[in-house]
């Protein structure tokens, strides 16, 4: 159960996507009368280590596909700005291998143009390879040890991690070790009576500027995390909140996190991003057996094949219009002419 304090005295209500809770301006997850025994926090410790070690142990052989839906509304768009982004990680650690890319494209640019930005590591050097999809398709560019602007990040860690973290990049397992485990202190726990879960909260911040993050493990789903709230306060007052839900899936002796829902609110309980992410995933037997051929002109190929996506393939749309332009001439030769 979730509960929610007013914040000053707003009560304007919002819902958002499938969420079985109507949220109020400030968002806390906590249960009252209804928990049990406070824990200990060496119980809130063993929850953390157990889900970042878990997150390291599927790190070592996977592969995902993340989709993600971002809609941002606020004065300086007239209409909700939709951004929809195409995310592929991959890894092996026997073989030291490490594959992730990017493709996008918003609402108010072209429907079929994005563009894909990828990176491909192993031991010697870091390769990337950017493809133009659609209007603008540009040939292949490979730069040995470039510098990358998108980096690995395993979607494990999406469940801890607010919004801006996910936006700035930071969702790794150091950074939420050492927010989690070095910087939070943890303020208050409890046992949710009815369902078991593990609810936490912890503190941080100083000089009138305070975060509480709170967070519910559930019993039922191996104590992941299901729930975690980031409320951003300014002398005692709640100024935003970032609120994410998290679905978990066994698979292969793993707890997988399938989809995650996250939105933003400020203090009068405007929601200003709505954060919608699945995430299909290959692990086991069913993860990548082998990096991408280097020699390829676009490495999402083999992953579009494991997963079964319908890619864009340059090389075949390429074949296909210089097909027709065949075709083309060869009518063009046999029309008949004209009577004199």
């Amino acid at each position: 159960m979730i509960h929610v304090v007013k914040c000053w005295q707003h009560t304007m209500r919002i819902s958002f996507v499938s969420l079985f809770v109507v949220l109020w301006p400030r968002v806390t997850i906590a249960d009252g009368p209804s928990s049990v025994a406070i824990p200990n926090e060496d119980a809130v410790v063993n929850a953390l280590v157990s889900y970042l070690e878990h997150g390291s142990e599927i790190q070592k052989d996977f592969a995902a596909w993340v989709s993600v839906e971002q809609t941002t509304t606020g004065d300086d768009f007239e209409l909700p700005l939709v951004l929809k982004v195409q995310y592929i990680f991959a890894a092996n650690e026997v073989d030291s291998w490490q594959y992730w890319s990017q493709g996008q494209k918003s609402s108010r640019g072209p429907e079929n143009n994005p563009f894909w930005a990828q990176y491909l590591r192993n031991p010697d050097h870091i390769t990337t390879l950017r493809v133009g999809v659609g209007p603008i398709v540009r040939k292949g560019e490979i730069k040995e040890k470039a510098k990358q602007n998108l980096h690995f990040r395993n979607p494990f860690h999406r469940a801890l991690s607010d919004v801006t973290a996910i936006q700035m990049n930071r969702t790794s397992e150091q950074y939420l070790t050492r927010l989690f485990l070095e910087v939070a202190k943890l303020g208050e726990a409890s046992y949710e009576k009815k369902t078991g879960d593990l609810l936490a909260r912890f503190e941080l911040g100083g000089n009138g500027f305070d975060v509480w993050i709170d967070v519910r493990f559930s019993s039922d789903k191996g104590m992941m995390p299901s729930e975690v709230v980031f409320n951003s306060m300014e002398d005692g007052k709640v100024m935003i909140s970032n609120y994410t839900r998290t679905k978990w899936q066994q698979k292969a002796k793993h707890w997988l996190p399938t989809s995650f829902e996250s939105f933003t609110q400020d203090c009068a309980g405007t929601v200003k991003q709505d954060l919608i992410v699945d995430v299909e995933w290959k692990v086991g037997d069913e993860a990548p057996n082998q990096l991408p051929a280097y020699e390829d002109d676009d490495w999402r190929r083999y992953f579009c094949e494991l997963f079964e996506r319908d890619c864009y393939d340059h090389k075949a749309r390429m074949a296909e219009l210089s097909a027709m332009r065949g075709l083309f001439k060869k009518s063009k030769q046999t029309e008949p002419s004209d009577p004199e």
